[in-house]
């Protein structure tokens, strides 16, 4: 059931390249589809349980190339003060640029907002991408 690549177990060197040849061609025939992801959840201090999606690896193959291609067309566009999920950058950074311009930095006013629970809700992503729609389907016609 499922792809060439369902676990890491499954992989033999001889069949590693035979299987990237067949998930290549699938994509250029638009024909790949992503497996159902396996649901896991791990149990939390509270009591609670969290969530864990655990996606098939050829999935995970097919995300990280899109990534690379992504961050190559994008990364350029991101302004120095940003952080999040760039490579190279991360939390403490920013935190450490933080601290930095609180010491040193001329402020006039501080703004602190809470935003737990906003991009549930939001529908950030559509107008966000309007502005990258040509370079999205330039990227999918490679």
């Amino acid at each position: 059931m499922g792809g060439p690549f369902n676990s890491c177990a499954q992989i033999r060197d001889d069949d590693i390249e035979r299987n990237l040849v067949r998930l290549v061609e699938k994509l250029r025939q638009k024909r790949y589809r992503a497996k159902l992801i396996k649901r896991r959840y791990i149990p939390k201090e509270n009591g609670k349980q969290r969530p864990l999606g655990i996606p098939a690896l050829e999935d995970k193959i097919v995300q990280k190339a899109v990534a690379i291609i992504l961050e190559s067309i994008y990364e350029p566009e991101f302004l120095a003060c940003s952080y999040g999920y760039r490579p190279g950058r991360g939390a403490k950074d920013a935190v450490s640029d933080l601290v930095f311009q609180f010491q040193y930095g001329v402020f006039g006013y501080v703004v602190e907002a809470d935003i737990k629970g906003f991009l549930e809700t939001a529908s950030y992503f559509t107008p966000f991408m309007k502005g990258y729609q040509k370079d999205l389907v330039d990227c999918i016609t490679l």
